[in-house]
Formats: C-alpha cells, structure tokens, sequence
C-alpha cells in the first residue's frame, strides 16, 4: 500500500469516526431532551410545576421540528397585594379548568402562576376577556405580564425575560393591571377591560358565538376554501337535549339561561381558530378545521364538559345533556348547505341514541327527519 492510500484511509476513518460523534451526541441529547419534556408533561398534569419544568416545556415548544411551532404566548400572573394571595394551587386549578386541555398552567416561584397559552397575539386579549368572567377566579386581583412568539423572541430567555419584564410594568399599572412585551399601554385594545363583547350582527347577544344569520354565509365560505387547499371542516351540530320541556316546565328564561352556558362552554373548550356558533332558536354548533376522528373527540369532550357542569336557575341546578351530529367536507359533501344537511342528519340519529350521544354522518344508513324523546328534563 503507498503512502498516499495509507493517508486516505487514515482520512477516511477520521471523518466518519466525526460524522458518528456527532449523531450520536445529537441522538443522546434529543433522548435527554425528550425524557425532560415527557417529566414535564407528567408533572403539569398534577398542576404542581416549578420554575425548570415552566422552561422546560418553553423550550419544548420551540423545538417543534419540522417545521417551526405555530404562534403562541406566555403569561406570568402575581396577586397585586399579599392581601390577594389566597391560595395558589386552587388559583392554578380554577384557570386549569377554564382554559383549553392543551394549554398550560405552572406554578412558579415566588407566589407566581405561568400560563403557555396556544394562542396569537392577537387573540390574548379575549382569552383575558373571557378570564374575566370567570366566578372563580377574581382576575381583577393579579397583574399580568405576557409576552408572545415569535414577536418577542424565538428562545427560551428572551421569551421569559419579555414576560418578566411585561409584568413589571403590569404591577404599575391601574386599574386593570395587564401588560403585553412590546405593546404600550395606550395601544392595548379595549376588550382586555371589558366585561363582554360589545352586541353586535357578528356575535349573538345571549350565547357569545357566532349569530344565526352569519352561520350559512361561514359555512359556505369556510366548506369552499379547505375544498381548494385540500384541508378538511367538520360541523358539529348541537341540540339540548328536552330543551323545549325546559321551556315549558320552567320558562324561557330556564332556556335561555341553558343556551347561555352552553355558548360558554363552546367558546372556551375549542381552539381560536374554530368557530362556535348559534344555528337557531333550538341548535348551536361548531365549525372545526379537522377532519371526522378529531371531530369526534372533540365532541366527546365538550358533551363531557356539559354533563359535569350544572347549571343553576331560580334556586335549582338544572342537569344539562347535549347530542351532537357530525359532519365533514368533503368527505361528506362538497357545500356548506349539504355539510349542513349531513350534520342534521347525523344529530337526528344522536337524538334517538342514548342520553348525550356523539354520532358522524353515514350516508348508507341516515335519512332526514326530525325524532323526538319525550323523557323529562332533570333537576337536583
């Protein structure tokens, strides 16, 4: 062999003993980070996460390969004054149950709570909206700092500093304490103060969601459009369930006040870019970007949401049930009227299941017409 192969060889096994170095370092610590973040999301279950698993899951966030993560906010909440402090844990659990499952609530140092909240910029002042309706949570009572991606930084630090820095800022200020990293406070929309929506043809005054008469109009253009990108819309169509003997038996307030808490309960269990929605006097419903399976199981979730949660009228709490029919384009059609009909049909048949059943349009064996169940409303 001559010197010039030996050399070669000696070259050659150089660099794959480097490229092999350097996989398996990169393998251990996509492992090691893994196995950080698997511990985190153990631990957020329980509500009790410090400061290291709350930038942990930061960075887990970011590290969203392939593509970069989608647009979403961090917020740091402390009560203005020690007087306010109450208990923490329970603090944390009220805003755990009254956001969405795949937002996140920390308990931090220092008397703190951090929330990764799967939401833009934009969209933060009607999380806070809602929050502010909460009966369990006196929102008034904590300063906020909040700071978003990518507009305040695409890493773990900067990300945190921006929060921190924000909430500095929220402590000085009066009477609604919230600040947003790189937003003065003069630019701040108004809804962060206000207690509702102003009333408007957009939104329906009794339930918060989209109105009836912009409901076709949605469908149609939403049912056109993942038609032409070659994505999926799924409707879910909403019926209480003896709601007409609510009315009869304890009045059309006991309906209203029914529809009501129903509406809110769809506005805060579906993500920012659905659309909650009431169809007419009797049906509410929910315009989903997602094809049937996950549409199944987000209707699951929320006829689970409504049978856990009472509703009180006139000194009663009333025991609410829904049914939900399914429907999906273009799988199941091809225009916003046919999803429509496919999802009457597929709510029909729920309608003539067991109480609360969730059930997706199947062309063979569902035709139109109307069922009715004639057993009693609840009451305890």
């Amino acid at each position: 062999m001559s010197g010039a192969e030996a050399f070669s060889l000696i070259i050659g096994f150089v660099v794959v003993t480097a490229v092999a170095f350097v996989v398996i370092c990169l393998v251990a610590s996509l492992l090691r980070f893994q196995g950080m973040a698997e511990d985190v999301h153990a631990a957020a279950d329980t509500g009790q996460v410090g400061l290291d698993g709350w930038g942990t899951a930061l960075a887990a966030r970011l590290s969203m390969v392939p593509s970069a993560p989608a647009p979403f906010s961090i917020l740091q909440l402390v009560p203005c004054s020690s007087e306010d402090m109450g208990d923490l844990a329970e603090s944390a659990e009220a805003l755990r149950c009254a956001l969405r499952p795949r937002d996140r609530v920390f308990l931090l140092e220092g008397g703190r709570i951090g929330i990764l909240l799967a939401a833009r910029r934009e969209s933060l002042c009607v999380v806070i909206g809602r929050l502010r309706q909460l009966p369990s949570f006196d929102i008034a009572a904590w300063a906020i700092g909040a700071a978003t991606y990518p507009e305040n930084g695409a890493r773990v630090d900067p990300l945190l500093k921006a929060a921190e820095e924000a909430l500095d800022q929220a402590l000085e200020a009066e009477p609604a304490p919230f600040s947003l990293a790189g937003a003065p406070a003069e630019d701040l929309p108004a809804e962060i103060s206000a207690e509702a929506p102003p009333p408007s043809d957009l939104v329906d005054a009794l339930t918060g969601t989209l109105s009836p008469a912009r409901f076709m109009p949605s469908l149609q253009k939403l049912t056109t459009a993942v038609r032409r990108d070659g994505e999926a819309l799924s409707l879910l169509l909403i019926r209480i369930e003896h709601l007409a003997r609510y009315r009869e038996h304890y009045g059309a307030e006991a309906a209203d006040t029914l529809l009501a808490a129903l509406g809110k309960i769809l506005r805060r269990g579906v993500r920012e870019e659905d659309l909650p929605v009431r169809i007419d006097e009797e049906q509410m419903g929910v315009m989903l970007l997602c094809g049937g399976d996950d549409a199944e199981r987000v209707a699951e979730r929320l006829a689970e949401q409504v049978r856990s949660e009472p509703v009180t009228h006139a000194g009663s709490e009333l025991k609410m049930a829904i049914d939900v029919g399914i429907a999906t384009a273009p799988v199941d059609a091809r225009s916003g009227r046919a999803l429509f009909d496919c999802a009457v049909c597929a709510t029909n048949e729920a309608v003539s299941q067991v109480r609360g059943a969730c059930v997706r349009y199947d062309e063979e064996r569902m035709a139109p017409g109307p069922v009715e169940n004639d057993a009693a409303p609840q009451v305890y």
